[in-house]
C-alpha cells in the first residue's frame, strides 16, 4: 500500500435504480461495504459518491465511514473481505465487497 494512502472503509446501503444492471431491482435495497485506498476519508467519500451514481445505485444511508485501521474487527470478518480490499489496494478505485440484499420478502420470515 502506498505510504501516504489509507484505506478506508464505508458501510452503506443502497437501492437499485432502474438503469442498474447487476442488483434484482425487486429488493428494496443491499448492505455493502466500500473500500478505497486514498490519502483521506474526504476522498473516499466523494469517490463513493461517483461510483455509486455510475452503477445506477442510490445511497439509502452510510452508517460509517472509517480507516482500516480504526474498525473493529469481528472473527473471521477480515477472511471475508480480504478480495475487495487487495482489489482496492491495487486499482485504488471503489471496490465493493459482497452485497447483502434486503427487501419486502423479509417481513414474511
Amino acid at each position: 500500500m502506498n505510504e501516504t494512502n489509507k484505506m478506508f472503509l464505508a458501510l452503506i446501503e443502497v437501492k437499485p435504480l432502474p438503469e442498474c444492471d447487476f442488483l434484482d431491482l425487486d429488493i428494496d435495497g443491499a448492505i455493502v461495504v466500500a473500500y478505497r485506498n486514498c490519502k483521506s476519508m474526504e476522498d473516499a467519500i466523494s469517490e463513493l459518491l461517483l461510483v455509486l451514481a455510475e452503477d445506477r445505485l442510490q445511497l439509502i444511508e452510510m452508517h460509517w465511514c472509517r480507516s482500516w485501521y480504526e474498525h473493529e474487527w469481528i472473527e473471521g470478518e477480515f477472511e471475508a473481505e480480504a478480495e475487495p480490499f487487495d482489489r482496492a489496494e491495487k486499482t485504488g478505485g471503489i471496490e465493493f465487497g459482497t452485497f447483502h440484499p434486503f427487501g419486502a420478502d423479509d417481513d414474511d420470515k
